[in-house]
């Protein structure tokens, strides 16, 4: 069965970056702010189709990576799902960006420039495998 990753960022040329880095473990659907990876993330909710797993970048338009994160978290929460994993990508130090997200046993932090064994790790390392 393939997996569905949601990628939210800015830099267009890292969302296809990070597309090539994850296309072979399934289908990767790109958002280009914050406020559309939530209303993907809610669709796929909705349409019965979630994703496996997500990949945020910290700094982003109309809602930033933390604040993606606490949303994607409070839907899966009113709806009784389990914790989706999620990476987030950042350029800014790890201090900074833990400060910023909540502590989530089901998040991982990847600093940039992300090699692709260092986000594959991640993400295989959040879902078990």
């Amino acid at each position: 069965m393939a997996l569905r990753f949601l990628v939210a960022d800015d830099d267009v040329s890292s969302g296809r970056l990070f597309r090539i880095y994850l296309e072979d473990m399934g289908e990767v659907v790109l958002a280009e702010d914050g406020q559309e990876a939530l209303r993907l993330f809610k669709e796929a909710l909705d349409l019965g189709n979630p994703f496996d797993g997500v990949v945020l970048d910290m700094l982003m338009p109309r809602a930033d990576g933390a604040e993606v994160l606490e949303g994607i978290r409070t839907l899966e929460s009113s709806r009784g799902l389990k914790p989706v994993p999620v990476v987030v990508i950042s350029a800014l130090d790890q201090e900074e960006v833990e400060e910023a997200m909540v502590r989530d046993p089901m998040g991982a932090m990847v600093q940039k420039p992300v090699l692709k064994g260092a986000l594959i790790g991640a993400l295989k390392g959040l879902m078990g495998g």
